[in-house]
């Protein structure tokens, strides 16, 4: 990762905290930042290609200790309300990072779910993607959109609820490509239940 940061910043190594904030002041004063990230995403994409049938989304609150008012949001962390962004980042399937969307006003996922799903979906086309959240995205109006936009959905509704009967559930066997699962050209994955 140093490396990597150092490029961008061009040079060979990570630089020291005062260099690294001068530098990106300095990137900062283009103005393009958001530019910067859709391509850094469609890289991202590009390159990861295979990681992408699986993204995982999650809410980050990230406190402010700034000047300027802002809202304020519950930080876990600190057990408690301070000013605060959230930024929803979105992972593949290794958890490396493909973007991420700072919430305006600290708006719950249920509101910024369909602003990211807008984005996967100009980022890899028609391709059917199943997206994974947690239980902050909970909305069956919003899974039928989901649904009928093309994605798959896989997450969780918290509280106890009654464990559905094994009868309700079919095993059932698909061939996969051999490159996405280890599994030799032909193979079918062993069949699972739940």
């Amino acid at each position: 990762m140093p490396a990597y940061l150092g490029r961008l910043l061009g040079l060979d190594r990570a630089p020291e905290v005062k260099t690294l904030r001068r530098k990106l002041t300095d990137l900062a004063g283009f103005q393009k930042a958001e530019l910067f990230g859709c391509k850094l995403a469609q890289v991202r994409v590009a390159r990861r290609g295979r990681m992408i049938g699986f993204l995982y989304t999650d809410g980050h609150v990230r406190v402010y200790s700034g000047k300027r008012r802002i809202p304020k949001t519950y930080s876990t962390r600190m057990r408690m309300a301070l000013p605060a962004t959230t930024d929803y980042w979105v992972n593949d399937k290794a958890g490396a990072p493909v973007f991420v969307v700072t919430a305006e006003f600290n708006e719950a996922l249920t509101v910024m779910l369909p602003k990211i799903l807008e984005e996967v979906r100009r980022l890899v086309g028609k391709r059917r993607v199943t997206m994974v959240f947690d239980r902050g995205g909970w909305s069956p109006k919003l899974f039928l959109k989901f649904i009928r936009a093309g994605f798959d959905i896989l997450t969780y509704r918290k509280g106890k609820w009654r464990e559905i009967a094994r009868k309700q559930f079919v095993t059932c066997a698909k061939r996969i490509n051999a490159m996405s699962g280890g599994l030799k050209s032909g193979q079918a994955p062993p069949a699972r239940r739940r």
